[in-house]
């Protein structure tokens, strides 16, 4: 988008990279507005927008356009704090010639959509939107809007339908979550895109065709999705503290894993699912995940059921996914398959994810962790005081070294489960 001599021009692109380009010259019809609530009318021919409104949405609404007019219909925000609703439920709302959001800078300004009982998709582009979907008898497609200032896109699920949210550029936090009921808001980031989640999420799914979501909180989220896919050279997951419940195969979920950590056991693969605080100190923690039907699994009194696979940033040495590192973690390891050479997963005690158990795993449950009474951040533990929660063991790296398989053992190895 750009903004030049009172003149704002935007090119939409949609999930499958068509492109179409807009151009008008702005008239701000509401300027320093805090919140606006825009839904069309039940007469199809004007939409209502609620201005600063206690209850937007419900009783007379502070004016209307025609849908036919040929001139867009702007909000110029306040500066911080503002936030532009727009209902779907009725149909399209915005004028033929589009809509435009200024935040007018500042920070925290959310452009929120309510979805309709149909499939609704909204296409994120930067600075650029477009919207399709709409009830039946009133559908739509590639509706043209334009932002500048917003730092937050909401999508928010519960209203029916198959809707998708899809981020194509730019870099936005993304709120999807359906509170209750099936989760029914994919997202998808494309590569060159980057999605931030800053609440716990209920997703339909997650896409990431070479882009990136981080999960960022100060306090432990979880970030809960159908399908995960990770693809291109730059796909990535950061998990940040939050853990990962997703209904993807335990087979693609540990790939996704072990592309993050690499060979060099220190979780700065470019793609994959990683942690931040994994990253940051690899000796410290780690990622570690189990399948719903591992036998193991309800033993462990962990937050999934078959057919799920939980993915939790922990300690190093976690082996039962608790989060501290102690003896019952190595009970956790010699429960079955210590040194038989049989392929193992996570809670198996295959802590380096060479894909067997050995003595390799021993050395990470006592290289560092083990009994020293910490726990990985709680989820009342702010970032500030996660450090004072483990306090990192100094090591070299030839002693980390010491610790590991070599490469082509980690290699020979890499695709069992």
């Amino acid at each position: 988008m750009t903004l030049a001599g009172g003149v704002v021009t935007a090119t939409t692109r949609d999930a499958a990279g068509n492109t179409s380009e807009f151009s008008h010259v702005l008239t701000v019809t509401d300027t320093g507005a805090t919140n606006v609530y825009v839904k069309r009318d039940a007469d199809n021919l004007h939409s209502d927008v609620w201005v600063n409104s206690g209850t937007p949405g419900q009783g007379a609404p502070t004016r209307q356009y025609l849908l036919a007019q040929t001139t867009p219909y702007v909000f110029g925000g306040s500066g911080a704090n503002d936030s532009l609703t727009v209902n779907l439920a009725s149909g399209n709302p915005l004028p033929a010639a589009g809509m435009y959001f200024d935040g007018a800078g500042g920070t925290n300004n959310v452009v929120s959509f309510i979805g309709s009982t149909a499939a609704d998709t909204i296409n994120a582009a930067g600075a650029a939107l477009s919207l399709s979907g709409g009830p039946v008898g009133n559908t739509f497609s590639n509706a043209p809007m334009g932002v500048l200032g917003e730092q937050v896109l909401q999508f928010v699920g519960g209203s029916g339908g198959s809707d998708a949210l899809n981020l194509t550029a730019g870099t936005l936090t993304i709120d999807a979550n359906t509170a209750s009921g099936t989760a029914n808001v994919a997202v998808t980031v494309a590569a060159g895109a980057a999605a931030t989640f800053t609440t716990d999420q209920r997703l339909a799914g997650l896409t990431l065709n070479g882009g990136v979501a981080s999960v960022v909180s100060a306090v432990r989220r979880t970030l809960t999705s159908g399908p995960l896919s990770i693809s291109g050279t730059a796909g990535r997951l950061d998990l940040g503290r939050a853990d990962l419940i997703t209904t993807s195969p335990a087979a693609t979920i540990r790939g996704y894993l072990i592309n993050a950590y690499t060979s060099n056991a220190d979780w700065s693969g470019a793609t994959g699912i990683n942690s931040s605080l994994a990253v940051g100190n690899p000796v410290t923690y780690t990622l570690g995940y189990a399948a719903g039907n591992d036998p193991l699994a309800p033993d462990l009194g962990l937050p999934i059921v078959p057919g799920q696979v939980l993915v939790r940033p922990t300690l190093s040495g976690d082996a039962n996914l608790d989060r501290t590192v102690n003896f019952d973690d190595v009970a956790e390891l010699f429960s079955g398959k210590y040194n038989t050479g049989a392929s193992a997963s996570y809670i198996d005690g295959d802590l380096d994810y060479n894909g067997v158990v050995n003595f390799d795993d021993v050395s990470v449950i006592f290289s560092g962790n083990y009994n020293t009474g910490g726990t990985f951040p709680s989820q009342d533990a702010g970032a500030a005081s996660a450090a004072a929660v483990v306090q990192p063991k100094q090591e070299t790296m030839a002693t980390r070294r010491r610790h590991r398989p070599t490469r082509v053992h980690r290699r020979a190895n890499a695709h069992r489960l």
